[in-house]
């Protein structure tokens, strides 16, 4: 599963990383996110109820941000956000590699590509349903970030 995207958003460079690192817009950003669990300064344990084509499913969610390159400025150039959750369908397990480029004074372009691996029922629904859905997916998190960060500037 792939997706590649990006976003302009209407917060500058450091005010998009501190917000990717905040419980309540991850909690707002996530689609279906129920519950957001601090367990380190950047590790987050999600609940979550998924839905797959016609399959729902409640899914507990690690996520870590990792690989942070060219910390400056109070953020950095890119990073990326791992993801392994389970739940009764089995596993699945993700990343998204992330770059922030200032745009002007007070934006942000966000570079996305994320990939997937399902496991055991997930990958029975289907290569194409599945690469659809996770567009849909990363598309839908962005959105709602870049939501969520004009909510919380407002």
């Amino acid at each position: 599963m792939d997706a590649t995207g990006d976003i302009r958003l209407n917060a500058p460079p450091d005010v998009v990383w501190a917000a990717m690192r905040d419980p309540e817009v991850l909690k707002a950003s996530v689609p279906g996110c129920k519950a957001v669990h601090v367990e380190g300064p950047h590790d987050y344990r999600m609940d979550l109820d998924g839905t797959w084509g016609p399959i729902r499913a409640h899914f507990h969610v690690h996520v870590r941000i990792e690989d942070v390159q060219g910390l400056s400025d109070g953020y950095p150039d890119s990073y990326r956000l791992s993801a392994r959750g389970e739940g009764a369908l089995g596993l699945a397990a993700g990343h998204s590699d992330i770059s922030l480029k200032p745009d002007g004074a007070r934006a942000t372009v966000l570079t996305y590509t994320a990939a997937g691996e399902p496991d055991s029922m997930l990958a029975r629904l289907g290569d194409r349903l599945l690469r659809r859905a996770a567009g849909k997916l990363s598309e839908k998190f962005f959105k709602r970030f870049a939501s969520a960060l004009d909510k919380r500037a407002a």
